[in-house]
């Protein structure tokens, strides 16, 4: 009598791991069915990474906690900021733009940014500080050498052209190859207009 229940426990047993076998083997036979999409009504992921086919990364979205790290040539560098957002990279894995989301001690910034090979090409941020200020423009920079050191140039080049609004007064510059501003047109938030050529001395 004890042999069979004993028998009879080993076959049960030897059923739930063939049954649950056969389980597994359906749900993943049923992921790679050949109709791949999917209708999902609402998803919760902290990061999602987009990749091609031989799964090198895309596109990033990500949490600040799961945000990745500039990458250039290959290799990681610091961020000064922790936003959330998305990231872009192109064939070779380099980071080639964005949009972030990042609430500073201060203030929030948001900004869209796309890269030249090494460095920002043009941006587009707006801010709000705690203090009341606000801001929002645009800037387009040139590229830094390509055989820069990054940890010691930065990521930012020298800005040619920036287009702003800086709590109410309303700005065009534009700088010369050192960054240095040459022509400024501007609107004050009484109205009133000014228009300079900047000489250097």
């Amino acid at each position: 009598m004890t042999s069979s229940i004993a028998r009879d426990v080993k076959l049960l047993k030897v059923y739930a791991l063939g049954s649950s076998l056969a389980l597994i083997i359906i749900c993943v036979m049923g992921f790679q069915s050949n109709d791949s999409r999917r209708n999902v009504a609402e998803l919760d992921v902290q990061r999602l990474n987009i990749v091609d086919g031989q799964g090198h990364k895309l596109i990033v979205l990500s949490n600040k906690d799961r945000f990745p790290l500039p990458v250039v040539n290959g290799k990681e560098y610091p961020r000064s900021i922790n936003p959330c957002g998305i990231v872009f990279y192109d064939e070779h894995g380099t980071e080639c733009g964005g949009i972030a989301v990042a609430t500073l001690p201060k203030a929030r910034r948001t900004a869209i940014i796309f890269d030249y090979s090494n460095t920002e090409a043009i941006g587009f941020s707006a801010y709000e500080t705690h203090g009341g200020d606000f801001g929002a423009g645009m800037s387009i920079q040139d590229r830094n050498p390509l055989d820069a050191d990054i940890m010691k140039v930065g990521t930012e080049g020298t800005n040619r052209i920036s287009l702003q609004n800086e709590s109410k007064t309303a700005e065009v510059a534009l700088s010369d190859a050192k960054g240095n501003p040459r022509i400024r047109l501007r609107v004050d938030s009484a109205g009133a207009a000014a228009m300079a050529s900047i000489a250097l001395i």
